[in-house]
């Protein structure tokens, strides 16, 4: 079963809460460990999370309105 984008984007957002400047690297940690599994599926949920912590951690792009 897919994960929503929500899930993704909440569970970047925790990360980022949890471990601060260092969320990115915990963050590589399990994509490294599913890799070591051989855990695809999982593989692919970490990715997503690592990717929605480096879009909630840059800066906007243009000014909002």
């Amino acid at each position: 079963m897919p994960v929503s984008d929500t899930i993704v984007y909440r569970a970047a957002a925790k990360f980022m809460e949890l471990y601060g400047a260092h969320a990115m690297s915990e963050v590589m940690r399990r994509v490294e460990a599913m890799l070591d599994r051989r855990d695809a599926e999982r593989l692919l949920v970490w990715l997503r999370i690592r990717q929605a912590i480096q879009l909630l951690d840059s800066p906007p792009s243009r000014m909002l309105h």
